[in-house]
């Protein structure tokens, strides 16, 4: 990367500052407990294969292919709001990705830092909030807004430059997200990743 100062940092958020991917996984299999094994198998795999992408987003996958169920907005919501109070609790109180809240203490005053995730936006200003990780961050970002659509607002918002912009995270739509809006990735693969 050089020795050239980065204009801003962006972090995906589960899995990625904080270790709260098992919890959510754990909450979609619960949410699909009544549809048997082989649907929580395949909402699982689909999840890993997917994370990132807003919970919307699966929902509506999963009720069209798995359970050859039409998927309504109202449905979505219905599901969301499920999965919230399934995980809200649990990732307030879940452990930091070891060496981010390190990171996040020391850097956030040299640095803009941001957050964009697959999570609802509202959601999740509110466990940033709780977990008393506020003061870190510029900006908060979630759904419905994409990565890409995330740190193409953050470059217009603060007329950063892409070459000087770094996104971090552990999943494809962060890659996929970062290249769409022509900034810099730095991947985290977890020890249980396949």
């Amino acid at each position: 990367m050089g020795n050239e100062k980065l204009d801003a940092i962006v972090f995906d958020f589960d899995g990625t500052l904080v270790d709260s991917n098992e919890i959510k996984s754990k909450a979609f299999g619960e949410l699909y407990k009544t549809y048997g094994d082989e649907i929580i198998n395949k909402v699982l795999n689909y999840n890993d294969q997917n994370k990132g992408l807003s919970r919307l987003k699966k929902f509506k996958y999963w009720q069209e292919n798995f359970l050859g169920q039409t998927y309504t907005d109202k449905l979505g919501e219905q599901l969301s709001i499920s999965f919230s109070e399934l995980v809200l609790e649990s990732i307030v109180k879940a452990s930091y990705i070891d060496g981010a809240h390190e990171f996040l203490k020391n850097n956030y005053h040299r640095v803009p830092l941001f957050v964009a995730s697959g999570t609802p936006e509202q959601e999740l200003r509110e466990i940033v909030k709780r977990r008393k990780m506020t003061k870190f961050f510029h900006g908060v970002y979630g759904s419905p807004s994409s990565k890409k659509q995330i740190l193409t607002h953050i470059l217009k918002q603060y007329d950063f430059s892409p070459q000087r912009l770094l996104m971090v995270g552990d999943s494809l739509s962060d890659l996929e997200g970062a290249e769409q809006a022509k900034v810099r990735f730095v991947g985290i693969m977890h020890a249980n990743q396949r």
